[in-house]
């Protein structure tokens, strides 16, 4: 599920620099919050590599995670030049539904596993009557605590 995750940083988003050819790559960026440090840790089927760019005298640099995305990318392509295009695989007990993650056995079987909200309560279903503090209903009508209406 986690390199699921950090596959579409690179796929998607803010790594695509660390993309290399025929490998999937998967990783995370990260810069100090003065800019004077830079990474990128990151992965292939075969191989695993981080890379830091800075200084010890604390100097902020030019550019940020993306410098260290495009140097990682130059370093594992040769790295990585004529292996067979690798693969992640997924657990066999771990599956998907509506782009999300489940341990097999453990998503809810109706269609929609989030069901719709309640619908919204309108004016009329109130005239006449009250809801107390403690949840009781006035005389005259109400709502329930289960959102029916009580003498309508």
């Amino acid at each position: 599920i986690m390199t699921d995750i950090l596959r579409t940083t690179v796929s998607n988003g803010i790594a695509k620099g660390a993309a290399i050819d025929g490998q999937p790559v998967a990783g995370k960026t990260g810069t100090t919050t003065d800019n004077y440090d830079a990474w990128f840790v990151g992965f292939t089927p075969q191989y695993t590599a981080a890379l830091w760019i800075g200084n010890d005298l604390n100097m902020e640099l030019s550019q940020g995670s993306s410098a260290a995305t495009r140097l990682w990318s130059t370093i594992m392509n040769q790295v990585c030049e004529g292996l067979p295009t690798g693969t992640y695989e997924m657990p066999d007990n771990v599956e998907t539904k509506y782009g999300e993650y489940y341990i097999t056995g453990t998503y809810k079987t109706r269609k929609n596993p989030y069901p719709p909200p309640p619908p919204p309560v309108t004016e009329s279903a109130i005239t006449g009557g009250g809801i107390t503090s403690d949840g009781g209903v006035t005389s005259g009508g109400g709502i329930t605590s289960d959102g029916g209406v009580v003498n309508p």
